[in-house]
């Protein structure tokens, strides 16, 4: 039943690195990013490296469709990894984001955001007659790589003291949304299994919600108008909450799919 870890890994680094990547090329567009070298290097840094780990990895595909996206998964994440490369070698090396510059922001930001929907395809793809709730894997993988970059990226803003009101809403916005899909997605896994999930995977949703939404939720709150280095240290324990729930929720995705039955069987 386990998936392997790495294979694990890596998708919640995708997830992670294309929600931060996407955000960064986007936000820097309009100017609600630090424009520090400093800061773009951390950031360009961090969701460079997580996405060419995770995107960039050749994972078995057990079907013929889910192979396809996989296949799609890295052809776009090779391409988000050369625009945000070229992104960084003008704020890095030349201090500039604007005219051609932000459109390699936003080159890598589209592209990575579609590399995180191959990877969400690839996922629901698993099977070659797909569940109905097997459909939501995508829709719930995109929204929580939404809040995986929102707090990586608000965490990395609150790190050299420029917390951002626009990132505030967006985290809120993005909690709300992921847990509404991902609460539709187990409603929905648990009507077509027509059995009450077992023990194990009840603790298991138990963590996920904890660590994706509960945690980042309360930590957000309690850091919120504190002095600055706690609320630095509450939005880095809220990034790396929600990293261990995506890695949670990536394994037992993997778990629960196997319990689907296929929609020509309804």
């Amino acid at each position: 039943m386990n998936a392997p870890v790495p294979i694990v890994a890596r998708g919640a680094a995708t997830a992670a690195g294309g929600g931060l990547l996407a955000l960064i090329g986007l936000f820097s567009a309009n100017d609600l990013t630090p424009d520090g070298r400093g800061f773009a290097l951390a950031a360009l840094g961090a969701a460079l490296a997580a996405l060419a780990w995770g995107g960039l990895a050749q994972t078995p595909g057990p079907t013929a469709s889910a192979a396809s996206w996989i296949w799609r998964r890295r052809l776009l994440s090779l391409a988000a990894l050369v625009a945000g490369a070229a992104f960084a070698v003008g704020w890095i090396g030349f201090g500039a984001r604007d005219d051609m510059w932000r459109w390699f922001g936003l080159f890598a930001a589209s592209f990575s955001g579609v590399a995180v929907y191959c990877e969400a395809m690839a996922r629901a793809a698993f099977e070659e007659t797909p569940s109905l709730a097997g459909r939501w894997i995508a829709p719930v993988t995109l929204a929580l790589a939404l809040l995986a970059g929102a707090q990586w990226l608000n965490a990395l803003v609150h790190m050299v003291g420029r917390p951002s009101p626009d990132l505030a809403m967006l985290l809120v916005v993005a909690l709300f949304l992921g847990f509404y899909l991902k609460r539709k997605y187990w409603r929905l896994a648990d009507r077509e299994t027509a059995a009450p999930p077992s023990q194990p995977i009840r603790k298991h949703r138990r963590t996920i919600f904890l660590c994706l939404f509960a945690a980042p939720l309360a930590l957000s709150l309690i850091g919120m108008g504190n002095t600055p280095w706690f609320a630095t240290a509450c939005a880095t324990l809220a990034a790396l909450s929600v990293t261990g729930g995506l890695m949670a929720e990536q394994w037992l995705v993997g778990v629960e799919r196997r319990a689907f039955p296929p929609l020509d069987s309804h």
